[in-house]
């Protein structure tokens, strides 16, 4: 917990630091005022609101330009940003392309992270969802579901991935142009996953260390699918 929030105010450091140096290229402000300003911002970001249970909470519900996730772009691979008059987070993504977009959140060993996704029912063939444990982008595990209603968990371990759920079913999911709460909880042991409120599956077969969390999306078909995320909450545990 510690390391994570030295983390976050050192990630704010480096960023006020470029943000004062390009400000001044520019000829802005860079008065004691505007810099505190942005460091209260970015620390926000980083490290999330403090709870009365020492627990610290991240959320996004999407309606600002800049959020807590990326906005990019790499043709005939992804688009993914936030559209803030819709109040959503929309991923597109390409045939053969898994991707993610990541929170910033390191070294939180227990936490709790929640998100709502819907497969566009123009796209019934996608699937969104959400990942966890990234230290790099050979190390991860992600619980992804689709527009049929079903749910996978893969990982991905030194840049092998295993199975440890393959598609399966659940009545509590629902399909393609209808949103499915997901929920992730990680004790640093055991991965539970609940679906609109439903326990959907236990497991304590990943070994990974710690590591980022994120959503994630991607097609099951030859062809372009998006998934349009409403908003994500983070909470470590006690």
């Amino acid at each position: 917990m510690q390391n994570w929030i030295i983390l976050g105010l050192v990630a704010a450091m480096i960023v006020v630091t470029v943000a004062l140096v390009i400000a001044r290229m520019g000829g802005n402000a860079t008065d004691a005022a505007s810099v505190s300003d942005a460091i209260s911002a970015i620390v926000q970001d980083s490290a999330g609101v403090l709870n009365a249970d020492g627990t610290r909470t991240l959320s996004d519900d999407f309606t600002q330009e800049k959020g807590l996730l990326v906005r990019d772009f790499q043709p005939e691979r992804w688009s993914m940003g936030t559209l803030p008059q819709e109040g959503l987070y929309r991923m597109r993504m390409w045939p053969g392309v898994i991707s993610w977009s990541i929170l910033g959140v390191a070294n939180a060993e227990r936490f709790r992270f929640s998100t709502s996704v819907a497969v566009s029912a123009d796209t019934p063939w996608g699937y969104g969802g959400v990942m966890a444990r990234h230290s790099d982008d050979s190390n991860l595990y992600m619980v992804q579901v689709d527009g049929a209603g079903r749910l996978r968990l893969i990982v991905q371990e030194e840049g092998v991935w295993s199975t440890l759920q393959d598609w399966t079913a659940s009545p509590a999911l629902r399909s393609a142009g209808s949103l499915n709460e997901l929920t992730l909880q990680d004790d640093g042991e055991t991965v539970s996953v609940y679906g609109n409120g439903t326990l959907l599956l236990n497991t304590d077969g990943i070994s990974l260390p710690t590591g980022n969390t994120g959503v994630v999306a991607g097609s099951l078909q030859n062809d372009v699918a998006e998934a349009n995320f409403d908003w994500v909450r983070f909470q470590t545990l006690p």
